[in-house]
């Protein structure tokens, strides 16, 4: 016998015990690094859901408080308005019961993590069964576990994702029962597909495509096998039992069994609570018009490259199979092989169809479907053995097959170590350059957690301010860190602020936060995930250059500006202290190939676009000139609008005195709040009541300008811009003169320039009928370069 012989006979006879390792060792990967995730964005939510199930199982906790419960104000079910179940989840509220609901948030949620990895382990053999029942091999069922394990984004919210990684597990382990049942009708498969169909209809109602499937087509086979009659009360038992056992683990239906059915399929065929956005293709596209190609793109994107041609592989030749190649030797192993691939294709397809013809809510990349992310992967191994099998006989070919698999494997693994606990935000290497302007990243916050850490970290203070959308990482804080934090509701009153990019691109973001100091970032695959700043500086001025018409207008301010070609120079008219320059271009390609000098005597020139703490974001540079006597700044390739800020730095006693050209302004209707149009700070406003004609607003000057144009900046309330907007003009405030301007997307308006220190705004007379307000974020009046 030869060595090779004996290798594969030892290999054999010892598969048992490699296959007790395998999952031995995956058990000891989640036992270790379960500590390593963060908390997303759905786990508290989810919590309190199971809470509000349980006090309603168990009433005697009704009147239970203490730091992480407070269940006198948990209402009931019936009233919460939440029409799924979380039966599964309901262990982790009983071990919090056996300890008096008295372990702090952050135990609580390491529990929660740790038994959502357990129930994904134990899916992974359930998977191993379903792979085996299609490969009728040990090995290449191992195999097909192991694909599904080294999907980075499965592995990483294998530990969080209490709802869709949840659904994933039950799917798996009704999917193993179903085919049983096809295989052969028992009591074993039927009480399997009974119990495994309920729970998994509980997670998400959408696991009833399983049972419903596998009904139908037992009851074709068993039609086609003329034994309908012995099996017909199975099929009865099993529909009856799985809707009673359902209902037993969904108490909200309870009250009203069919009303509250029906509101449960409606509200998770088209989720349209959910009235935000998705950021698809550098676009902010509606949740409820998302276009058909949104679930295919995103699980291509997310998925190994490899995984998904292997996929393609395998529907197409176990298509042909199904429909051009039948049995024709009644060979009943290979019948079983036929009903069980019609029941795979049903329960892919049939969701699929669903997404792209009726277009349901989706949202936060595809993980509402990742349960069908398991037969992706076992058609991945059907088709890669289908490849191994046709190219047998050429070594070269199957060597290069499993040389093609094991390099995507080896380094996807290699990816998930140097990225490990962020997992989730895996791209396969295809789309990974084009990430940041394109699609969601860390969309549930999950980030957030290791950046709070970095911040108390490093900062001793006893008493720290963060602002953060998503604040799930300070609720996985330890007690004594919670203490040193204070989570804020805006940006203006934090010292910190925590950016985790989901919905928006990392320059767009970062451009929001230019009175702070990036001072650490997490960056994986070249795009940001999520970003720290910290506050160090305050605005001190801004100054816009446009070019109308032909003519360059500046706003008029401290600065004189004088342009020549491409080039653009600014003078103030007295030296000012500078900590850091941002100007923003008209758009990104400008910005990267402009150059940007400074000088602080008016006739040596430094380019501080070489220096390293030069930054380019998106359609602004950012330059830190750390200097108190800057005389001007110089920007060649200047394109046609600039926009440059001033920021100094400022400790917490000092006061900055900002330049100001514009020394009142006064709207008739609420004029208290007229001063936040000229106040340095683009997130407060003026703003009318509803508009109507002859609003009035007032504009004063420091003094008698040529006055050309000027920019009444509506903030993020972009439709809130004045209708038939008349400009009037003065030199003296008492005797005004009409101007006619053009107007420039109802922000800008230019005209020919005039001498005036006086300036009234008067909304006129509109046919439509309106419900915006008139508002102002920032006034800037603009003068004609000479």
């Amino acid at each position: 016998m030869s060595r090779l012989k004996k290798i594969k006979e030892l290999i054999k006879k010892k598969e048992k015990w490699v296959i007790v390792l395998f999952f031995s060792l995956f058990f000891l990967y989640g036992c270790v690094t379960f500590r390593d995730f963060g908390l997303s964005g759905d786990e508290g939510i989810q919590r309190y859901h199971s809470l509000v199930m349980y006090k309603y199982l168990v009433p005697s906790v009704g009147n239970i408080v203490t730091d992480t419960v407070n269940f006198p104000t948990v209402p009931d079910p019936k009233s919460y308005g939440v029409y799924y179940g979380v039966t599964v989840q309901l262990p982790t509220v009983v071990i919090e019961h056996l300890f008096g609901f008295q372990l702090d948030l952050h135990t609580v949620f390491l529990i929660r993590h740790f038994y959502n990895f357990l129930i994904f382990f134990i899916a992974t053999i359930f998977f191993y069964r379903i792979c085996y029942v299609f490969t009728k091999r040990r090995y290449w069922a191992l195999l097909g576990t192991f694909l599904l394990i080294v999907s980075p984004r499965i592995l990483g919210d294998a530990f969080y994702n209490v709802k869709d990684l949840m659904g994933l597990s039950a799917f798996v382990v009704n999917l193993y029962f179903a085919i049983l049942f096809i295989k052969k009708i028992s009591i074993k498969s039927f009480i399997g597909l009974i119990l495994s169909s309920a729970l998994c209809i509980n997670v998400r109602i959408v696991g009833g495509v399983i049972i419903a499937s596998c009904l139908f087509l037992a009851f074709i086979r068993c039609i086609a096998d003329k034994t309908l009659k012995h099996y017909w009360l199975y099929f009865v038992g099993t529909g009856a039992g799985c809707f009673g056992l359902y209902l037993l683990m969904t108490p909200v239906t309870w009250g009203n069994v069919f009303e509250v059915l029906l509101k449960t399929i409606k509200t998770f065929s088209n989720y349209s609570v959910w009235i935000n956005t998705n950021f698809y293709f550098g676009k902010n596209v509606e949740a409820m018009h998302l276009p058909w190609h949104y679930l295919p793109v995103w699980i291509f994107i997310s998925t190994p490259i490899v995984y998904s041609l292997f996929c393609i592989v395998g529907i197409l030749s176990e298509g042909f199979r199904l429909f051009f190649r039948r049995n024709k030797t009644g060979d009943l192993d290979d019948r079983d092989y036929s009903w069980n691939l019609v029941l795979i294709f049903m329960c892919m397809v049939i969701p699929f169809l669903y997404v792209i013809l009726l277009k349901p809510v989706l949202y936060t990349g595809w993980r509402h479907f990742y349960f069908i992310y398991p037969l992706i992967i076992l058609f991945a191994l059907v088709g890669f053995k289908t490849c191994v099998v046709y190219f047998a006989k050429k070594k070269a070919a199957a060597i290069s097959l499993w040389g093609i698999l094991g390099f995507s494997v080896i380094t996807t693994i290699l990816w998930i170590g140097c990225n490990h606990p962020y997992e989730y935000v895996y791209f396969n290497p295809l789309v990974r350059p084009y990430v940041d302007e394109n699609f969601e990243k860390d969309y549930w916050g999950t980030s957030g957690y290791a950046a709070i850490l970095y911040i108390l970290n490093t900062d001793i203070s006893d008493s720290i301010k963060i602002y953060a959308k998503n604040t799930s990482g300070y609720d996985f804080l330890e007690k004594d860190q919670r203490a040193r934090i204070s989570i804020v509701n805006s940006v203006e009153e934090a010292d910190y602020v925590v950016e985790t990019y989901s919905a928006v691109s990392q320059s767009k973001k970062y451009n929001e936060f230019q009175e702070f100091d990036e001072i650490h970032s997490l960056i994986v695959d070249g795009f940001y995930v999520n970003t720290i700043f910290k506050r160090s500086y305050e605005h001190y001025s801004t100054s816009i250059l446009t070019l109308s018409n032909g003519i360059w207008n500046s706003s008029i301010d401290n600065i004189t500006w004088e342009c020549n070609n491409d080039t653009a120079i600014a003078i103030w008219k007295e030296p000012v202290r500078v900590d850091k320059v941002t100007i923003e271009f008209e758009n990104k390609k400008v910005a990267e190939k402009s150059e940007v000098y400074a000088t602080v005597d008016g006739d040596n020139w430094v380019c501080i676009s070489d220096k390293n703490d030069y930054k380019i974001s998106g359609n602004q540079i950012w330059g830190h000139i750390s200097t108190e006597h800057l005389v001007g700044i110089k920007v060649v390739g200047v394109g046609e609008r600039i926009t440059l800020n001033i920021y100094q730095n400022r400790a917490e006693e000092d006061a900055i005195t900002h330049p100001q050209s514009i020394v009142r302004v006064l709207g008739h209707e609420n004029s208290p709040d007229s001063e936040y149009a000229i106040d340095n700070n683009p997130k407060t406003n003026w703003h009318s009541n509803t508009q109507h004609p002859d609003i009035v607003f007032d504009i004063e000057l420091d003094s008698i300008y040529h006055v050309s144009g000027l920019r009444l900046d509506p903030g993020q309330w972009k439709t809130d811009y004045p209708r038939k907007l008349r400009i009037f003009i003065s030199e003296d405030g008492q005797s005004y003169g009409e101007v006619n301007a053009d107007s420039t997307e109802n922000i800008e308006y230019f005209f020919e320039a005039v001498k005036c220190q006086y300036i009234r705004l008067i909304t006129g007379d509109t046919q439509e009928v309106l419900e915006n307000d008139w508002t102002i974020s920032e006034v800037a009046v603009f003068q004609t370069v000479e």
